[in-house]
């Protein structure tokens, strides 16, 4: 009786040899799936990292290849419906980062500017967002000028810095006696997702503050603190859509379809290695079968020592000199052309 595993096994083959002969349809959804849970997989353990954009594309080609999709077209047009999915699952986890937004807080290389913020983090566009951020001054008399919120929006294509000068709110000096001041803005922001950073000018001297330690989970690492947003999942997605495109069209497409191609050639060079061998051979079969038999004759014995007479040549049936103008051989009958 065969053991349980080995039954199990035959009926996993069962199964398989069972879902190979479903349609096309059902083979290509299956290998979507796939594809999105292993993208989906990435973006969780170690989101944006280099290889993603390899991996991903070189596992879809080989799931599809399995499920015996080999046709260069149905491949790239397949490709081209990962990418999709790839775009949505990319808008999808950015636009859920952007909703719950780490901590952030703005600071300068130097750290004379620091504690950089904005409150609250998420509203509307009635909302109003109160920007702050202390500088430490070199000392009391020490001129500030230009201290300024720069917000930008967070956009694929076209966005804006808007420029908000701040006001002075506080100035004391600390346990350490230095100078330090405080800065605040309070206004709206027109558009859904933001980055900000600040600069002033201290005595000559233009410090600008922003996000030093860049989360490594951000769908857009930049120098900018992200923030403030509008808590509107359908308007962020809408706003990551074309970063989504971006990711699944020209991160991971253009390498699928290099994939892709890279096949179709090595299987062409293939087939034209065969018929270039096949063609010699036939080639060589059509001249072997071809030969005229009087390219075939072989000269005669007193030809081939030169002695003078007659020319002739030997049947190769039956070894007779016969008379170079015979037509039958006067021994054998066989006859020639």
């Amino acid at each position: 009786m065969p053991a349980p595993a080995q039954l199990l096994e035959v009926k996993f083959k069962a199964l398989v040899e069972r879902f190979m002969k479903t349609s096309i349809l059902i083979r290509t959804v299956f290998a979507l799936a796939v594809i999105a849970g292993l993208y989906a997989v990435f973006m969780l353990a170690a989101p944006f990292h280099c290889l993603i954009n390899l991996i991903v594309p070189l596992v879809f080609i080989g799931v599809l290849w399995k499920l015996k999709i080999q046709s260069i077209k149905h491949l790239l047009i397949i490709g081209l419906l990962g990418a999709l999915v790839i775009t949505g699952l990319y808008a999808d986890f950015a636009t859920r980062y952007y909703l719950d937004l780490p901590e952030q807080e703005a600071e300068s290389e130097n750290g004379d500017l620091y504690d950089g913020m904005v409150t609250p983090v998420y509203g509307t566009s009635d909302t109003l967002y109160n920007f702050t951020i202390t500088v430490r001054l070199p000392n009391s008399t020490s001129e500030v000028t230009n201290m300024t919120v720069v917000v930008g929006d967070l956009r694929f294509y076209g966005g804006e810095g808007h420029n908000h000068t701040m006001v002075l709110i506080d100035q004391y000096l600390n346990e350490n006696n230095q100078t330090i001041a405080r800065y605040c803005n309070v206004t709206t922001v027109p558009h859904p997702l933001n980055l900000f950073v600040f600069w002033v000018n201290i005595d000559g001297e233009w410090y600008i503050a922003g996000n030093q330690n860049p989360s490594p989970k951000s769908p857009l690492p930049t120098y900018g603190i992200e923030g403030p947003a509008y808590q509107d999942y359908a308007t962020i997605f809408g706003i990551m859509v074309p970063f989504g495109l971006y990711a699944g069209l020209v991160n991971m497409y253009i390498v699928f379809a290099i994939l892709v191609l890279m096949v179709w050639w090595l299987k062409k060079a293939r087939k034209m290695r065969m018929d270039s061998y096949d063609k010699a051979v036939t080639e060589r079969e059509k001249e072997q079968a071809g030969v005229k038999k009087d390219e075939a004759k072989v000269p005669s014995l007193a030809k081939a020592m030169g002695v003078p007479g007659e020319d002739s040549f030997v049947c190769s049936e039956c070894g007779a000199d016969v008379p170079a103008e015979a037509k039958v051989c006067p021994k054998c009958g066989e006859k020639f052309e």
